[in-house]
């Protein structure tokens, strides 16, 4: 199975990096801190290939 497979990039068992994780966090805490807001937007810009999707699909409720 190819690196660019999407299954592969959205494996739920795949580890998040260091720095995947601290962004995480933070998209908790802003999230958290903006839960009674009527607008707010977190914006997650990064070159392609550096994990967004996986990130974002290790968000769960």
């Amino acid at each position: 199975m190819g690196a660019n497979n999407s299954i592969y990039k959205l494996d739920p068992y795949k580890k998040l990096t260091e720095e995947q994780e601290k962004l995480k966090e933070s998209i908790f805490r802003f999230c958290y801190s903006h839960q009674n807001d009527e607008h707010a937007i977190f914006l997650i810009k990064e070159n392609s290939g550096t994990g967004k999707r996986l990130l974002l699909s290790s968000i769960k409720r």
